[in-house]
This record gives structure tokens, sequence and C-alpha cells, in this order.
């Protein structure tokens, strides 16, 4: 049912003080099925403010957040960031297109860095994330650049629109080097 009131979700509970994001947040999207035993307890949002993570931020990031609805377990209200690097490395760029999967523990994200994965430096790629328990295991979990070819070279043109569903990840690229197939120089969608 609706909630009667709004809540900011971007909001943060690092101590008993909830602080305010320091920037505006856009592009929710809802885990429709939740984490395992946790329904409904995940969304994940872009947000241009820098404090809702530790370490900050300096660009806009996509994120994951634990409401603890539903659960049934001890639980801590928390804001994950989504779309950082391999070994927890801060990107070095923005990212656009976040989506979550309907599980609520993985997230397909488009991303200016070139800092995220080792050998990856054309900005605009599409990257994979997959949190292997919880959303805490973001950054120490695979991260993959799904906008590259069977033999992991990157698209020479990036990516755009993901859509994700589990394993898969679905993304639109003009690049020209992702297949043998020419592309007759339009943009295609690929699936990854």
């Amino acid at each position: 049912p609706p909630r009667s009131t709004l809540f900011p979700y971007t909001t943060l509970f690092r101590s008993s003080t909830p602080t305010e994001g320091n920037g505006p947040s856009t592009e929710p999207s809802i885990a429709s099925q939740g984490f395992g035993a946790y329904p409904l307890q995940y969304f994940g949002f872009l947000s241009s403010a820098t404090n809702l993570v530790l370490p900050n931020t300096t660009s806009e990031q996509g994120y994951l957040r634990n409401t603890c609805d539903g659960s049934f377990y001890s639980c801590t209200v928390e804001t994950f960031l989504a779309t950082g690097g391999q070994n927890n490395v801060l990107p070095n760029g923005a990212a656009t297109d976040v989506v979550i999967d309907p599980e609520g523990c993985s997230a397909a994200f488009v991303s200016s860095a070139t800092n995220i994965i080792a050998g990856v430096t054309i900005p605009n790629e599409v990257y994979y994330a997959l949190c292997d328990d919880s959303p805490a295991s973001f950054g120490l979990s695979p991260l993959v650049a799904v906008s590259s070819s069977s033999a992991g070279v990157p698209g020479n043109q990036g990516g755009s629109q993901p859509a994700i569903s589990g394993y898969l990840v679905a993304f639109a690229s003009t690049s020209t080097n992702l297949t043998s197939t020419p592309t007759g120089g339009f943009q295609q969608v690929y699936l990854a």
C-alpha cells in the first residue's frame, strides 16, 4: 500500500543522527523481488551527492539502498556504492544509466571512469557489478565491462541504456569492434 508520508531515502544513517545527502538524487529503481530472505528491501538510484558513502565520492554515482523493509533478521539501514571499481577503487568519472537487477543485488551501469577495471580506459563503457551475498560486496565481487568483444576488447564507442536480468545485460552501442558482423554504421543492441 502507498505510504501516507514520503521519506527521503537519500538521508544517511551513519550515526544516530541522520545526515542529508549534499546533492540531488534521480533515477530510482526498485528491486521487485528483494534479495534472498529480504523482500522489497533494496532500491537503486543515481546521485550527485558526494557524502552518501565513505570514503566520499567526487562525481555522480549509482547507489543501492538497504531499507531493511520486510527484513525478518537483524538489519542495518545502509547505502552502498554500486558503481565503484574493483577492490573498492573510487571512480574518477561519473556514472549514468544505473539499473539494478530485480533480485536487488547486481547492477548494470555506464561509467565515464577510466580506473574501475585495469586495462579499460575508454570512457562510457557498460559495466556489470555482481554482489555475491549482500550489497556490502560491491567493489569486492566481480566487475565486468560487458560492452566488450568476446575477446575482451572494450568497445571503441562505449555503450548506453543497459538493462539487467540475473546474469544477462542488454545494452546499446555504436561500437564497431564488438562483433565481426558489420554494423552498417548504426547503433546496435547487444546481449552479454
